[in-house]
This record gives structure tokens, C-alpha cells and sequence, in this order.
């Protein structure tokens, strides 16, 4: 089982489940000591639910989209040192620019909604380091 979702999480224990299709449930619980953005992703065993605390103990600067490939709004989550400033920039594959901003690490952008079935090209830059991932827009 492969999904995305939102949760909502406050300062203190949290505790999510999951349920699959099946009826299945995993429960795990995450204590959290500032609020930043956070995913739930599912492993590849029955009843395995895992969350991903994106205070990124180890600093490094990551990308990642979801849901991928996408019929809607895409997700980027941004990882990466507090605060850090970046920019993301998002391109057809014939280069045009379709969205562009500037933010922060450890925030989630949606963006999206509107771009026609294509390939798109996501580059987020922070200071020197440039992270590069692709995202599908599908039909609905």
C-alpha cells in the first residue's frame, strides 16, 4: 500500500494510524519538539507505518514531490538546515518557467493545480547547492 495524505500535528506526542483497504491498522507515535513539516509513508510490509520527522538531524538538503505522478496540486517538500533560504523553480520540459518562489527549508509548497499532463522539471537552489527532481502531470 503506496499513499499520501495530511495530518495535523502539535508540539508534544502525537499518534497517527493507518488503515488500508484491507482494514489493516498501524499505529506509531512521534514526539515532536518543533513543529516542521513531516510525512507518513507506509513500508513494504503489512501493518508498517513509519513517520519521517523532517527536523533532518543531519542537515542535509533534500527534495522530494508528492503524490508523483500527480492529477492535481504537486507537493515539494523542502529539507534542510533551519530556515535556510531557497528558491524553487519549476519548468516544462521545453524549458519554459511555469511557477517560480523563494522560501524557506523545512516547508512544504503546493503548486500546480493548473499546469496542463506533462513532465515537469522542479531545480531548488540553496545558496551553491542545486537539488533536480521530475514530476508527472497526468490526466485526471
Amino acid at each position: 500500500y503506496t499513499g499520501t495524505g495530511s495530518f495535523t500535528a502539535r508540539i508534544g506526542l502525537n499518534t497517527f494510524t493507518v488503515r488500508d483497504i484491507n482494514g489493516c491498522t498501524a499505529t506509531t507515535s512521534i514526539n515532536i519538539s518543533q513543529l516542521t513539516a513531516g510525512r507518513v509513508s507506509t513500508g513494504s510490509q503489512q501493518n508498517v507505518a513509519a513517520v519521517t520527522n523532517t527536523e533532518n538531524s543531519s542537515n542535509k538538503f533534500n527534495i522530494s514531490t508528492f503524490p508523483n505522478p500527480t492529477i492535481n496540486e504537486i507537493g515539494l517538500l523542502v529539507e534542510g538546515k533551519n530556515n535556510e533560504k531557497v528558491k524553487v523553480l519549476v519548468m516544462r520540459e521545453d524549458g519554459r518557467i511555469v511557477f517560480q518562489t523563494e522560501g524557506i527549508t523545512n516547508k512544504i509548497y503546493k503548486f500546480g493545480g493548473s499546469f496542463s499532463t506533462g513532465i515537469y522539471i522542479i531545480k531548488v537552489t540553496n545558496g551553491t547547492e542545486l537539488r533536480t527532481i521530475k514530476v508527472i502531470k497526468a490526466l485526471r
